[in-house]
């Protein structure tokens, strides 16, 4: 069942997004689908997932292979010069390890977009991509391309950084779309706020545009925060995140506590009824 004229924002943040999961695979088993997703980052990868109709991959993924694979790791920062694996966490595994269903992914009607960020520009771009299964690969590697901690990745030959960096939460984004109503995914607790406002980054890193971005993303991040609060008063937003105390790290290797994510993912999930009359 697609519900008409709402869309569905997934926010990123590493592990935490296991959390994000739990909430798509409920809808997934209650066939609930929406004409628009957008996802950032990790919520880009669970996105993938969802539209692929592959209940309980992305679980898997975060919950059993990113232990057995060690795709998160500080030591091999100095190994492998990131410590954040993407060619093994997007490449490998969806080629091999757990396949990526790219026909059933491509073959979804949906509109979909994934974010990224223009280091030249210091924009926010945003991907769909439905014929080449590498440069889907490539987009979904550029979303999660967290500053620092991964390597540089291109789209078209220009880098890209993480999505999360210009459109954390591309709830603006798809209200520009035509989507008044929509269900918000957050990965962090209600009423979360950066202290980190006015970063003094060196310009030399990424380049000027994407760095002065990255300088206020604290404080473009506490007001986005602000709107979706505002449209979550009014009724014109869902918001699911967790309400326990978070205990889940952007790192995170604890199963039993990326389990407990999912599992609240997927009772928070239940909202959804409500809030359509469904």
């Amino acid at each position: 069942m697609i519900v008409d004229g709402v869309g569905l924002v997934l926010e990123g943040g590493g592990m935490r997004c296991v959390f994000t999961a739990g909430v798509l695979d409920y809808f997934m088993d209650h066939d609930i689908e929406f004409p628009y997703v957008a996802g950032v980052s990790g919520g880009a990868c669970a996105a993938a997932c969802y539209l692929s109709h592959q209940r309980g991959r992305q679980k898997k993924i975060f919950i059993d292979l990113f232990k057995r694979f060690k795709i998160v790791s500080l030591s091999q920062f100095f190994t492998k010069g990131a410590v954040f694996d993407l060619d093994l966490a997007v490449d490998r595994i969806s080629k091999k390890i757990l396949p990526f269903d790219f026909d059933a992914f491509f073959a979804n009607p949906v509109e979909r977009e994934f974010v990224a960020s223009n280091c030249n520009t210091g924009e926010a771009v945003y991907f769909d991509e439905r014929q080449s299964r590498q440069r889907f690969i490539d987009i979904c590697k550029a979303s999660c391309a967290v500053p620092v901690v991964t390597k540089k990745q291109f789209i078209d030959g220009v880098q890209m950084l993480d999505g999360g960096v210009c459109d954390p939460v591309p709830i603006k984004r798809a209200i520009s779309k035509g989507y008044k109503r929509n269900v918000v995914v957050l990965t962090r607790n209600p009423h979360r706020r950066s202290p980190y406002t006015n970063l003094p980054i060196p310009l030399g890193i990424y380049g000027t545009a994407i760095t002065k971005k990255m300088r206020h993303r604290g404080r473009d991040y506490n007001n986005l925060m602000q709107f979706i609060e505002a449209k979550a008063e009014t009724g014109e937003v869902l918001v699911l995140q967790p309400l326990k105390k978070l205990k889940v790290t952007s790192i995170e290797k604890d199963t039993d506590r990326l389990l407990e994510l999912y599992e609240e993912g997927y009772e928070c999930a239940k909202a959804i009824h409500a809030y359509l009359g469904i």
